[in-house]
């Protein structure tokens, strides 16, 4: 009962589809993350999905490729994207460190974060043009992926002293379970098909350099860097996906 009390919860937070029981209780916190990648599973059944439904609908071209980029985003409710932008502002200032970190947490959006944005939609939506449009299940495993890391980075890495979890309680099963849940999503792409593999990879290895810079660059964790690694992690997946 516990892990579904927090799959709500994380679910109502961190996914924008409308969730039928509003839950909250504030000593499940710490299992909130360890069951993020569930709520990956469901962010990319309904990417696949709605690359069937533009199939189906006869949806082609620049129009289906704008759907299929901007969807994680808009299913996630742009909080991944939202820790993108701020990074970017951060990041591109080249200021020292407390001005990075002041950056990072000012709610105004600067000309660095729209420009990378700029850039990033325009790639992700040149991947998917590019692709064949077809075989979207093969994108299914790479939100469980990219959400399994960001699980056990903000419970393994040294958090930033501003963040949500630098507080938070740290158990054990909240480190075990996504990396269950990672092994379980590369073994899930594995039975799907060798172009699945290849978008679960690329998503994995494209989070860990982007976690890596982050982090290194605010020298700490939080959820905008998880946000950031996410990001850039299926926009890689989407290029993968043009070549698969």
């Amino acid at each position: 009962m516990k892990v579904l009390s927090a799959f709500l919860m994380s679910f109502s937070m961190f996914c924008a589809i409308p969730c039928p029981i509003r839950f909250w209780d504030e000593r499940l916190r710490p299992m909130m993350t360890a069951v993020l990648p569930l709520v990956g599973l469901v962010i990319g059944a309904a990417w696949a999905f709605i690359g069937w439904a533009c199939e189906g609908l006869g949806i082609h071209g620049l129009l289906a490729a704008v759907i299929m980029a901007a969807a994680p985003w808009m299913l996630s409710g742009f909080i991944h994207v939202d820790g993108f932008m701020d990074c970017c502002d951060g990041i591109l200032s080249r200021r020292e460190l407390e001005e990075r970190r002041r950056i990072l947490k000012d709610s105004h959006t600067g000309s660095f974060a729209v420009i990378s944005m700029v850039l990033l939609a325009a790639f992700t939506v040149a991947a998917f043009y590019d692709s064949a449009r077809d075989g979207y299940l093969a994108l299914l495993p790479v939100p469980v992926a990219t959400r399994a890391l960001s699980a056990i980075a903000v419970q393994r890495l040294r958090s930033m002293g501003h963040s949500q979890y630098a507080a938070v309680e740290r158990p054990r099963y909240a480190t075990a379970a996504p990396a269950a849940m990672l092994a379980a999503s590369f073994a899930l792409a594995a039975v799907i098909g060798v172009g699945a593999l290849a978008c679960t990879l690329t998503a994995a290895l494209a989070w860990c350099a982007a976690c890596r810079h982050a982090f290194r660059q605010f020298d700490g964790m939080s959820g905008d860097v998880s946000g950031y690694a996410i990001t850039i992690g299926e926009a890689a997946a989407a290029v993968a996906f043009a070549f698969v």
